[in-house]
């Protein structure tokens, strides 16, 4: 079993979700058989499935057999990483950053639209 996955409901596609979760082989092909392809889009660009608000249920079913821990979010994804630095003391965010740039890169699975989100926090954050 894998460890997170995010699911971000504040698309600026209306009625759509983001999800963004580690490469399981045997979730997709889950997904695929149970999520009817009109209800899901694979984003190549990002590497992130973006699945209709109407078979949130089932989806939730599919992801707690491949994930012990399931975020959702309400907010736009831009405001994931500013609600975490705003709750960390700013001497460990350089060493949260380097954590979370290691896990969430494009290199080792993760989103290149995540990356970005990431980054641009962290440099607002320290350029000043």
């Amino acid at each position: 079993m894998y460890s997170t996955v995010f699911i971000i409901k504040d698309s600026p596609e209306k009625g759509w979700m983001k999800v963004i979760a580690p490469y399981n082989k045997s979730f997709i092909e889950n997904l695929k058989l149970d999520i009817d392809y009109i209800f899901r889009k694979w984003d190549q660009d990002n590497k992130m499935w973006i699945i209709s608000e109407v078979v949130y249920d089932e989806l939730l079913v599919i992801l707690k057999k491949y994930f012990y821990n399931i975020k959702v979010k309400m907010m736009a994804p831009d405001d994931i990483f500013s609600y975490l630095f705003d709750l960390i003391p700013i001497e460990y965010h350089s060493k949260i950053y380097k954590s979370l740039a290691t896990a969430l890169h494009p290199d080792h699975g993760g989103s290149n639209e995540v990356m970005k989100i990431l980054n641009n926090e962290f440099y607002k954050r320290t350029i000043k």
